[in-house]
């Protein structure tokens, strides 16, 4: 069979060339050699010691991802015990997971049944790390819909076997085929495995001695539960419903485990359980089993393990939306005591609180403009505090104030305001700063739901609040969530003077002081001042104080190296708001100086594949356009250049990857998108400069190349292999044919080239189905003066083709059909011989949905479409042979009002002509029944008179 393996020649493990292809492709048992090789080649390409060999063997392994030959070998080592480590066989089972996904059809498929067979045989390997690989194996199968029959065909092996590893094993693929592919699991009706799959697994958790199946068992549950997601009637959800008394006395069984081995993890998940069984919160109340519920999870909640007691807060979270629950709360005398004990989940542990310390001990000593490769964590941006009880209970008590509102605040049996008086405004007073700092949170946290109620305090609160905010004294913790709370009042600190200033004085202070934390509050809070004025404006307009001191401290606060990357997102966030709000005041020296040069310059070096910070910078200066309108023009031509950078970059590494030049996909986020929409605001804006703005973008040529901006526009509508993403497609859609008309020479050609491609998107109902319709109809009417007759015709028939079945379907979103009916009507305008010869098939819709077009001034869209559709009765009139076409047409000639018609002259001689050859083939009798049956317009009849 030849040399096709790794040989190890020195010390260094020199690699050989791999000959696999001398390998029989026949599904033949594999031999022992062939077997030993591909061991060899697994544990080779396992060397950490050893990049070049581990490059190697990952290169083959993807070049043979498809091979059936190979992927039986990989099966038989992963499958079969003896004298290949577990390790080997581990890796080789993750191997054969990825061809499973890569290449199931043609890697796979050919020896489905043995491998298969194989897995289900190995399961019973005592090895855990083995296992859970079988497993995954095993539900990427079951993803692909070829192992329909698992549950069915495993569960009797499972109950009659009493070997641990076995049923641990076919648990685990339960497990994870429950996780990864529950859909597969309710294919089928009424043969479907979870129907099958739920009581057996309630039985089992029930009744096994096995915590660690159990814990199994319960997983399934929650994953299937999970997956359910409040879908009414499905056989998930059906068969929970049957048996929902079962399940929960599964899940109280569950409970006593608490102290096993596996107790924690049990416990976590029964809690997620009775979590996702709120969805039958009636059914749980007709079982008086809601009660003992609430108890549980109200006990739970003060555990000492963070899991458990995240867990609790999680079923708070998602309970507290109901306004039923929130009455059997209180009903239950839990609404006050679940408030305290959100309050105290709600203080910093001692362990949050080293990390956080430690994460700011790590950004003093390393420099935080350190340059990221593509794809590199930001270490800046590591924020320590993920999803954890503190930010739960606080979420929680946010939504349970918007629905409780004045009940949480006082709940009943307790004083007025006691959540404030009693509970938040001591702990704020509290010599303990954890304390302080949960009270402050707390305080930001009701602001939505409990603001009436808050209203009358915060004039002794937020003085309070801004004292805090300026002592530097104070823990930098405390004064971070003081900035995040008073944001959360902007709304009532705005409009009054003498709390603005000091608050506004206070925020800029903050964005400039050295605590990461307190300036990502502050910046935030600032964006969400900036956000308010953009919604209300007029007190940063009218005060130009306001905005010199803002300009002053955001160009302090864009100096590189001041903010952190996460800070440095909000701020342009931020900016974007006042640009938008103040546009008009930004356009003078100081504005630029301050805040324009700053951002232009980091816009201009931030690379190119930075997918962070380079969309960002994209959109604010988007919304700086839009805010400053014209005044923007001194920074046009740097934003195309850079824009066009940014584009240019974007295809090449799109076309090295199709090319095979590139092994992965590029990864540039939304960069172009944002690129691509930011040169089109420009030219929208630049209205009074327009011919030099368009001069500019023509001539304006990507590094390197003759490229130009057009060139790009132009892709992106016609090279479908780029796989863009929709809003793409239409920002080049819009931009094209917003200037098809002023420069035919540059755009026509390439665009009549991107119909049939632009065709391809009106398969659904979309919004860029809407544009690929208005802009085929553009095309089809220019392409008259560019195409000779036949290739006209052709056109025609092939926008027609896909068009007319839309409108006779009807299904669709009106706009669209609109759309779509008019681009038909222009396709008649052009050239009606073809598409006239089956009018009668779709004469009423197409006349149904150009009679919604409303007309506007100046709009010729709809008068031409009607031009055509008459020129497709020329073309047809025995169409007006159909009494309910002949309505349709009265119908549509009368959406235009009297005076509208009688300015379109050419539309009006039209109608009358098509009307005058209708009364001429009808006698005197027919023809007045016809004008007294149907109303047509009376410019027309007048005419026709």
């Amino acid at each position: 069979s030849g040399d096709f393996f790794f040989r190890t020649n020195d010390s260094k493990a020199t690699v050989s060339v791999l000959y696999w292809d001398q390998i029989e492709a026949s599904m033949a048992a594999p031999t022992q050699a062939e077997l030993g090789q591909v061991a060899e080649l697994i544990k080779s390409g396992m060397d950490v010691h050893n990049r070049e060999a581990m490059e190697r063997v990952a290169g083959y392994i993807q070049a043979h991802s498809a091979d059936p030959k190979f992927n039986q070998c990989l099966t038989v080592v992963a499958c079969t015990p003896g004298a290949t480590p577990q390790m080997t066989r581990q890796q080789a089972t993750l191997t054969l997971k990825n061809n499973i996904i890569r290449n199931f059809e043609v890697g796979i498929k050919p020896m489905l049944e043995a491998t298969k067979k194989q897995l289900a045989e190995a399961l019973k390997d005592p090895d855990d790390g083995l296992r859970n690989a079988l497993a995954s194996c095993v539900s990427e199968i079951t993803k692909t819909g070829s192992w329909p029959t698992f549950v069915p065909d495993m569960w009797p092996h499972l109950r009659a076997s009493q070997d641990p590893g076995f049923r641990q094993g076919v648990l685990v693929c339960v497990r994870d085929m429950c996780e990864d592919c529950a859909d597969q699991l309710e294919v089928g009706g009424a043969a479907s495995q979870a129907p099958i799959l739920i009581p057996e697994l309630v039985s089992l958790v029930t009744g096994t001695q096995s915590t660690r199946e159990v814990l199994l068992g319960v997983e399934s549950l929650f994953y299937l539960l999970d997956h359910k997601s409040l879908e009414n009637e499905s056989p998930i959800d059906k068969k929970f419903q049957e048996i929902l008394p079962q399940v929960i006395a599964a899940l109280e069984r569950c409970l006593t485990l608490a102290t096993s081995p596996d107790g924690l993890r049990i416990t976590k998940y029964s809690l997620n359980c009775y979590r996702l069984l709120l969805y039958y919160y009636d059914t749980l109340k007709s079982l008086n089993k809601l009660d003992s519920i609430l108890q549980l999870i109200y006990k739970s909640t003060n555990e000492s393990s963070p899991d458990i007691s995240l867990a609790a807060c999680e079923f708070w979270f998602d309970l507290s939306d109901n306004p039923e629950a929130i009455q059997d709360l209180a009903r239950n005398n839990l609404l006050s005591a679940l408030a305290k004990q959100l309050l105290d989940k709600m203080i910093y542990s001692d362990l949050e609180v080293s990390l956080i310390l430690a994460e700011c001990e790590e950004e003093d000593v390393k420099p935080r403009n350190a340059k990221k490769r593509k794809g590199d964590e930001d270490d800046d941006d590591d924020d320590v505090e993920q999803w954890n009880v503190r930010k739960c209970a606080a979420s929680t008590l946010d939504a349970l104030s918007k629905v409780a509102g004045t009940e949480l605040i006082t709940p009943a049996g307790h004083a007025a305001g006691w959540l404030l008086t009693d509970e938040i405004q001591p702990r704020m007073q509290n010599g303990d700063w954890k304390t302080q700092e949960s009270a402050v949170l707390a305080l930001g946290a009701i602001s939505s739901g409990c603001f009436t109620e808050v209203r009358d305090q915060l004039p002794s609160l937020v003085p309070v609040l801004l004292s805090v905010l300026q002592k530097p004294d104070i823990h930098f913790l405390v004064r971070s969530i003081t900035a995040w709370t008073l944001g959360r009042y902007v709304q009532w600190i705005a409009p009054q003077k003498q709390y603005f200033e000091p608050y506004l004085t206070a925020l800029l202070q903050s964005m400039s002081q050295g605590e990461r934390k307190v300036q990502e509050s502050a910046v935030s809070s600032f964006a969400g001042l900036l956000e308010h004025e953009s919604k209300n404006p007029g007190l940063l307009k009218d005060n130009p104080s306001y905005l010199e001191a803002i300009l002053n401290h955001v160009a302090a606060c864009l100096t590189p190296g001041k903010y952190t990357t996460r800070s440095v997102v909000i701020l342009l966030e931020a900016i974007g708001h006042l640009a938008y709000s103040c546009g008009d005041e930004l356009a003078n020296p100081m504005g630029h100086q301050k805040l324009l040069q700053p951002l232009m310059d980091m816009f201009m070096k931030t690379p190119v594949l930075d997918v962070v910070l380079l969309p960002q910078i994209l959109y604010c200066l988007f919304n700086c356009v839009s805010g400053m309108g014209e005044k923007f023009a001194p920074f046009v031509q740097p934003v195309f250049t850079r824009s066009l950078e940014i584009l240019g970059t974007f295809f090449q590494e799109q076309f090295n990857f199709k090319q095979g030049k590139t092994q992965e996909a590029p990864d540039m986020g939304q960069n172009h998108t944002f690129a691509i929409t930011l040169v089109k605001s420009v030219m929208n804006a630049m209205q009074a400069q327009h011919d030099s703005i368009v001069q500019m973008v023509l001539n304006t040529k990507f590094p390197g190349s003759d490229f130009t901006f057009v060139t790009f526009v132009l892709m992106c509508i016609n090279q479908p292999q780029l796989g863009l993403e929709s809003h793409v497609i239409m920002t080049a859609i819009d931009l094209i044919g917003e200037n098809l008309k002023e420069y035919p020479n540059l755009f026509l050609e390439e665009s009549i080239k991107a119909v049939p491609n632009l065709l391809t998107y009106c398969n659904e109902d979309s919004e860029l189905c809407n544009d690929c319709a208005w802009f085929c109809g553009e095309v089809v009417l220019m392409s008259e003066s560019a195409l000779p007759a036949d290739q006209v015709r052709q056109l025609i028939i092939t926008v027609a083709n896909v068009f007319v079945p839309i409108i006779v379907k009807s299904e669709w979103d009106d706009n669209l059909l609109q759309n779509v009916a008019i681009a038909v009507g222009k396709c008649g305008l052009v050239n009606p011989e073809d598409i006239s010869k089956m009018l009668d098939s779709y004469f009423e819709p197409l006349l149904k949905h150009l009679s919604l077009v409303v007309q506007w001034d100046m709009n010729q869209e709809k008068p031409q479409a009607f031009l055509g559709v008459v020129r497709l009765i020329q073309g047809n009139f025995t169409v007006l042979q159909n009494a309910e076409n002949i309505k349709a047409l009265a119908k549509g000639m009368s959406s235009f009002h009297n005076t509208s018609l009688a300015q379109q002259e050419d539309l009006l001689q039209a109608f009358v002509a098509t009307l005058t050859a209708l009364k001429g083939a009808l006698s005197p009798p027919q023809w007045q029944q016809v004008a007294s049956t149907f109303a047509f317009p009376a410019p027309v009849l007048a005419r026709l008179q």
